[in-house]
This record gives C-alpha cells, structure tokens and sequence, in this order.
C-alpha cells in the first residue's frame, strides 16, 4: 500500500542534476510523483532525460529518455547533486506509474535502492541487449 509522501524533501516538478555515468554528462532528472511504503520508505518517481545508449542494431550513441524509475528516497539523495530548477510540466509517466503501482501492491515490482548512476547503466545494458538475434 502507498500514500502520498508529504514528508520528502522531492516534489513533483523538481529538476536535479546528479552524479551522470561519463556519457551523460548532460542529463537530469525531473521529480514526477513521490510516495511512501507502509513501511515509511520513501520511493520517488524519477524521469531521467538526456541518457545516452547504444543502439543495439547500429551501435550508434542516441539519446534517450527513461521515463519512469521508482528510487528509494535516500538513494536519490546520495545521487543528486543540485536543484536546477522546477517545471509545471511533467514528463508523460502516468502509463509506467500506474503499471508499476498495481504491480507493486501485488508484490511483484519493487523500487531502485542504487545511485542513480548505477540504474541508469542497468536500465542501458538491457536496452543494448534487446536487439534481435539472428538466426
């Protein structure tokens, strides 16, 4: 069960630079929603802009965006590095969301307890690993 997290510091629309991999030196990322556990864990919904990842079918750097990442609240604190700014409009991330909230309160999705960094390079090596093989 989740309710709103008025207690966290994050508030939708925040803009935070964070500690990048190397080559994404210009990406942020947008605060979209927070919540709270019963368990009193802080979980922030986070859209990550500016990720770079190869394409798989042409190895090619482009740039992408991760649209929604659920994260403990004091691993995003360990990775933000400053407040950039704050905007009224909100990346489209409803649709992840609310897949993700009905899967977590059925117990069979969870949140990110690693640097932001760190997802970031997971949520990449599956993107680079998607590409179709051939028979």
């Amino acid at each position: 069960m989740l309710r709103d997290d008025a207690q966290s510091i994050y508030r939708p629309g925040q803009v935070w630079g964070y500690k990048t991999r190397a080559c994404d030196d210009q990406s942020y990322l947008i605060v979209v929603k927070v919540d709270a556990a019963l368990d009193l864990t802080g979980i922030v919904h986070i859209c990550i802009e500016g990720v770079k990842v190869k394409d798989p079918l042409t190895g090619q750097l482009e740039v992408k965006t991760i649209g929604h990442l659920p994260i403990a609240e004091e691993s995003l604190s360990a990775s933000v590095t400053e407040l950039l700014g704050v905007t009224p409009h909100l990346p489209d991330f409803r649709e992840g969301y609310e897949t993700w909230r009905t899967e977590f309160e059925n117990s069979r999705a969870g949140y990110f307890t690693a640097p932001v960094a760190t997802c970031v390079e997971i949520l990449a090596q599956a993107i680079e690993g998607a590409a179709p093989r051939s028979a």
